[in-house]
């Protein structure tokens, strides 16, 4: 029911049996794989009978700001849990819902998610209930792709590299983000570090990264994923000292994408 590389433990069924909340170790204290309190956990529903149940493939209950071990669904249908944070144990409540509860449609359970993307934590939680409650649809793929860019953010380079390839995988038909997908793919293996303060980002082989962009630019990727390689392009060209062909290509953007003067204005920055 659960994925053998991760260290679950503590199932509670539903009163209606469709669905299962487990204890997820996010971190093994002990590096032992055996679950003590002083492990990081979070709470995770796992459906048992998806065509039947609300939930439609297992994700996330709670952030990863406290520990949340032992749960228990309650007769209520609310699951119970203990819950340790700076140094104390409580019992808490929970909606089975999820912080984020479930919406009428997957554009707002996106746009609700989207209200806190300046809150990592909770900007998860609420792409795991876009996954969770409409998955197969264009926003869960978006949901996916944007972990991949919360987790290579955060230097957890293996896991944004299995959300990108989920999205190359299932979400090929949808053009646009098959493309961005495979672009931020492209840049966790090839060691992308993102500029600071309007300096260029660096790869490790800019030379290898400049035909792999070069690859999907001949592919006529829509204007988002294809706008992003061509700037991506003409940065490593800059990081190869190729100024010539770097000036090329930020002027191509500067006057076939005035639709985003954002882009435009870097490209305008980098000409200078």
């Amino acid at each position: 029911m659960t994925y053998s590389h991760k260290i679950n433990g503590s199932p509670s069924f539903s009163p209606s049996s469709n669905a299962l909340v487990i204890s997820r170790i996010v971190r093994d204290s002990d590096g032992n794989g055996i679950i003590t309190p002083d492990d990081k956990h979070t709470l995770w529903l796992i459906p048992l009978k998806p065509d039947s149940s609300a939930y439609h493939t297992e994700f996330q209950l709670t952030p990863e700001n406290a520990s949340y071990l032992q749960p228990c669904w309650g007769s209520d249908g609310r699951i119970y849990s203990a819950v340790i944070e700076n140094g104390s144990t409580d019992i808490f409540r929970f909606n089975q819902d999820g912080f984020f509860g479930r919406a009428d449609s997957p554009e707002t359970q996106l746009s609700l998610a989207y209200q806190y993307t300046h809150q990592p934590e909770d900007f998860l939680l609420g792409l795991e209930a876009v996954k969770g409650y409409f998955p197969a649809t264009p926003q869960s793929g978006e949901a996916l792709y944007l972990k991949g860019e919360i987790f290579a953010q955060r230097g957890d380079l293996i896991t944004a590299k299995s959300y990108f390839l989920r999205v190359m995988r299932d979400y090929g038909h949808l053009r646009e983000l098959s493309f961005i997908a495979e672009i931020g793919h492209l840049q966790v293996i090839s060691g992308f570090q993102p500029g600071v303060e309007g300096n260029i980002g660096m790869v490790q082989n800019p030379s290898g990264f400049v035909t792999a962009l070069e690859d999907i630019i001949s592919q006529r990727p829509p204007n988002k994923p294809l706008l992003k390689a061509l700037a991506l392009k003409g940065d490593a060209l800059f990081q190869m000292g190729v100024f010539s062909e770097a000036l090329e290509i930020y002027t191509e953007i500067i006057e076939n994408f005035a639709a985003h003067p954002e882009s435009c204005a870097e490209a305008q920055y980098r000409t200078a």
